[in-house]
């Protein structure tokens, strides 16, 4: 019994550790967080994945906090599948921002998501 608490502990933790980084990364921590843990919890791997990859490119194409989806609308409407709209594309009719642009977001953030 003592083993299988201990492992629910650590899986927990795990658990949390991942909610962290993602609520450091979205960066609008409004909403009653225990009730967004356990709809993190509820994601699958794959989900939480897209979610890392997404919002990056969502922060950029809009900055705005204020402007941004609470996290709990963005769980339900489950909204790391919708298109990224910016506002104001390159003379190329492309994005401003470049793949390197959305790296360097994540990573000062300090959730670049390691592929499994």
């Amino acid at each position: 019994d003592k083993v299988k608490k201990e492992e629910g502990a650590a899986d927990f933790e795990i658990l949390n550790i991942e909610f962290e980084k993602f609520w450091n990364l979205y960066d609008k921590k409004v909403g009653d967080k225990a009730k967004l843990v356990k709809k993190w919890v509820k994601l699958t791997q794959d989900e939480k994945e897209k979610i890392f990859e997404y919002v990056p490119k969502y922060k950029i194409a809009q900055p705005e906090k204020k402007y941004r989806l609470n996290v709990e609308t963005f769980f339900n409407n489950k909204s790391w599948n919708d298109e990224i709209i910016t506002s104001k594309p390159n003379k190329n009719g492309q994005s401003k921002f470049t793949y390197e642009d959305l790296l360097n977001a994540a990573a000062d953030a300090g959730a670049i998501y390691p592929k499994s």
